[in-house]
């Protein structure tokens, strides 16, 4: 009869640390972000030489939408979008300011009129 006691007291106590462990690992999570870009090319020959070296950089980030037309609702719609994925706000953040990227900036610029930001998606759950 001890043994199972001791059996069960064991299942009981790896359980509560098992769920322990999960609700620490669901904390930890990070929202995704998502980076939404607005542009209008202006060059296209500087424009390609900017997508080529920003499509050269290591990152996380994931393609939602490229290059894609939008449909406004209220206001004007912007010429092109791109909407990207990030694990979190600091990795987007991280690539944005990365000296690698940072240097892209000027090609650029020369290539298109240029809006984006990030934002914080909803907490996983």
């Amino acid at each position: 009869m001890k043994k199972s006691v001791l059996v069960c007291a064991a299942a009981l106590v790896g359980a509560a640390f098992g769920g322990a462990a999960m609700q620490i690992a669901r904390a930890a999570e990070r929202p995704a972000a998502y980076m939404v870009v607005e542009y209008e090319i202006t060059d296209r020959d500087a424009f390609q030489a900017y997508i080529k070296g920003a499509n050269a950089l290591p990152t996380s980030r994931v393609f939602l939408a490229r290059h894609a037309k939008a449909t406004a609702l209220s206001g004007a719609a912007p010429t092109w979008v791109g909407i990207l994925k990030y694990p979190s706000l600091e990795d987007a953040l991280a690539f944005e300011n990365s000296p690698e990227y940072q240097a892209l900036i000027a090609t650029r610029d020369k290539g298109a009129r240029w809006r984006a930001y990030v934002i914080e998606g909803l907490p996983p759950n």
